[in-house]
């Protein structure tokens, strides 16, 4: 088919996903629409953006009542699938990318009663170790440090986790602030 001059919409038609705000009219749309349109308008990284799949989650990291926005990428690396994701918040009425890329190996977690969220970091299989990470949100900023390492099979403070519930860019319906 031949490409017009113009937007993605000239070319494809409407692909409008719908928009979910918060009370202030801010939406969290406009980030999955340059990850789904390629934009890039938040300065993802490269890897980020060449990712296989894309989804997202909302939790409210910082017990404000306002929910953040994580978004990840599924990116093949050599045998492996890594995650990368970020953070978004809505701050002094508009979208703001909070953290930096952070990877992960596989799910996003969360324990009771603590509003971070919690990554596999790194495993060290010869050590028979895993090392979680927590990601926690002040309001301002995103942190990263090292939360705990566990033995394989041995009990840990992660024992009572949840996974957080991810959903692909396309679909907006988990898109609540």
């Amino acid at each position: 088919s031949e490409l017009k001059d113009g937007s993605i919409a000239d070319n494809f038609g409407s692909l409008d996903f719908g928009e979910v705000s918060d009370a202030s009219g801010v939406s969290y749309d406009s980030v999955l629409d340059s990850i789904a349109y390629g934009t890039n308008e938040y300065g993802l990284s490269d890897a980020f953006m060449r990712a296989d799949t894309f989804s997202y989650a909302m939790y409210d990291m910082n017990a404000d009542g306002s929910k953040e926005l994580i978004v990840c990428g599924e990116v093949p690396d050599g045998k492996f699938m890594l995650d990368y994701f970020y953070i978004f918040a809505i701050k002094d009425g508009s979208v703001a990318k909070v953290s930096d890329e952070y990877s992960c190996a596989g799910m996003l977690l969360t324990l009771p009663d603590k509003n971070s969220i919690y990554y596999v970091y790194e495993s060290d299989m010869t050590g028979n170790e895993i090392v979680y990470h927590e990601v926690s949100y002040d309001g301002n900023i995103a942190t990263d440090a090292e939360f705990i390492r566990s033995g394989l099979g041995e009990s840990s403070a992660m024992d009572n986790n949840s996974e957080l519930v991810r959903t692909d860019i396309a679909d907006r319906s988990a898109l609540t602030n």
